[in-house]
């Protein structure tokens, strides 16, 4: 028996199954809540559609803008809740988890494949949980499917000119996402150039003309609105200084590097993707059903994680994401051997085959485990102040909305912007996460002098009704405490604490400072 299926009019049986099964698995995320990222992104977005203020202008944030622009839409579509968010995530992955069987099916002709990494794809990407889901690389995925798929198929021919066209403008949004999807345009552009078409060198050069021309437009309007000052410094010169400055021991960059910790989350991934580099059916005879296109641009996800130089869980997703396919395959191929050798039924075969990969939730963070028991008996909007990290912003931002009005600024010293997002309320400056402030504090560049002159300036221009204080370390970031950060790396913005705020209530790691009557007019 050859692993090989012919297309028949059951593919659309694999595929209902597929979008079954993705729906099924992926479904949970509506229960997640926001994480710290989540809340600057939307604040960011809300403040852009409320009050004009365009990234970098009204927000400090080294993130490139597709981010902003993908909020600003499911803002204005579906609504600003945390519920809106997680809903157009939700589509988004079930499209990916979809277009990964696409793939999988079209490269190695097994649908049995395409539907087993659906499975691993969709459990990997739940167990992620509420912080590191719904992030920027969690989008960049399925551009890269989309554009992979456009180029892998294409040829001389005015149809494939407009393939050509739209993987460019695809791999564009991507990288108005990250910069690191640059990257994957030259592992794309490559496959053109290999691909031996007559107009190979003009479909290089539009497919890297779509590449860049959303951010060109972006650079434009913002020029053309004389604010690509704020661009450049928040993209460019603090990036600069940001990924220059070390967070991680070195031994859990090694191990992030080779993924040690994600594959120990998602052991039964490793075990495909090992029976699939070591099938022996694979190598006898079959090795024409094989893509190698699939494999240079696997290995060219898996550069542009590394080119990051940060090593967060959600980096790894789009890595992941092809390593479902290949492991998919490695367990459709166990399924060949198994209906060969013992003459089991085919469906016999993929219901065991599937029994075995739904134990895969089975490995997941005691954390992400409790919340799920005690999130799942309630509906999605609940569930989401269940998750410890939203329930204390949500309390914060409820105390705050009830004893201020919707013109009140809020300053919040810490990484929670979600709190200013939540209650609705603006904060004085650009920094609704001072992250940024305590970063720079350790670098003693130039950059950190004139941002933390600009946060101070700020405060005593229009000081905030409530200035909240953290006390949560960031270890990702070397940060032990931000209350012990402020104290020690910003003297002068503590002394203004001090002198014009009185510590009003704690509310786990928040505290509120409100400020005094007699200090409305600070000069």
């Amino acid at each position: 028996m050859s692993f090989e299926l012919k297309i028949e009019k059951s593919d659309w049986g694999w595929f209902l199954g597929a979008v079954s099964l993705s729906v099924l698995i992926l479904l949970p995320t509506l229960w997640y809540g926001f994480g710290a990222d989540h809340g600057l992104f939307s604040y960011g977005a809300w403040r852009w559609r409320k009050f004009g203020e365009l990234p970098y202008v009204g927000i400090f944030d080294h993130n490139f803008p597709g981010i902003f622009l993908i909020c600003y839409f499911i803002q204005e579509t579906l609504g600003e809740s945390v519920i809106a968010f997680r809903a157009f995530d939700l589509v988004w992955q079930i499209c990916t988890a979809l277009t990964i069987y696409k793939i999988c099916v079209s490269v190695f002709r097994n649908y049995r494949a395409g539907l087993l990494a659906v499975i691993l794809y969709g459990f990997f990407y739940l167990k992620l949980g509420p912080w590191d889901s719904g992030q920027r690389d969690g989008f960049l995925l399925l551009f890269y499917l989309l554009g992979f798929d456009l180029i892998r198929g294409t040829k001389d021919g005015d149809e494939n000119f407009i393939r050509i066209l739209l993987a460019g403008l695809l791999i564009g949004f991507a990288l108005l996402v990250k910069p690191v999807a640059g990257l994957i345009g030259l592992v794309l552009m490559g496959m053109v150039w290999k691909s031996g078409t007559r107009l190979k060198l003009v479909h290089i050069f539009c497919f890297a003309l779509m590449m860049f021309l959303p951010f060109l437009l972006v650079l434009g309007y913002y020029w053309l609105l004389g604010h690509i000052q704020e661009l450049h410094q928040a993209l460019f010169v603090f990036s600069r200084i940001y990924l220059g400055v070390l967070f991680m021991p070195m031994i859990v960059r090694i191990a992030r590097m080779l993924l040690l910790e994600i594959f120990l989350r998602n052991p039964l991934i490793l075990i495909g993707l090992l029976l699939y580099l070591f099938s022996w059916r694979l190598r006898r005879g079959n090795s024409q059903s094989l893509d190698w296109r699939l494999k240079i641009f696997a290995l060219g996800i898996y550069l542009s994680y590394l080119s990051q130089g940060k090593f967060f869980h959600y980096h790894q997703i789009p890595v992941f994401g092809l390593l479902s396919i290949f492991a998919g395959m490695g367990y459709a191929e166990v399924l060949a051997v198994i209906e060969e050798r013992w003459k089991v039924k085919q469906r016999v075969a993929i219901l065991v085959m599937g029994g075995v990969l739904f134990l895969e939730p089975l490995v997941i963070t005691p954390e992400i485990a409790q919340f799920f028991i005690r999130s799942l008996r309630v509906r999605p909007s609940q569930a989401h102040q269940l998750y410890p990290f939203q329930r204390v912003c949500s309390i914060t931002a409820d105390y705050i909305k009830s004893r201020t009005q919707p013109d009140d600024k809020v300053q919040v010293w810490g990484g929670e912007a979600l709190i200013n997002y939540l209650a609705r309320r603006n904060s004085p400056t650009r920094f609704p996460s001072t992250l940024y402030l305590e970063i720079l504090s350790r670098t003693n560049s130039e950059l950190e002098k004139e941002l933390t002159g600009e946060f101070l300036r700020a405060l005593k221009s229009n000081p905030p009704v409530y200035f909240l204080v953290e006390t949560l370390s960031h270890k990702g970031f070397g940060i032990d405490s931000d209350k012990q950060a402020l104290i020690k790396g910003f003297p002068q913005i503590y002394q203004f604490l001090n002198e014009h705020y009185y510590l009003e209530a704690k509310i786990d790691f928040v505290e509120c400072w409100r400020l005094k009557k007699n200090s409305r007019n600070i000069q």
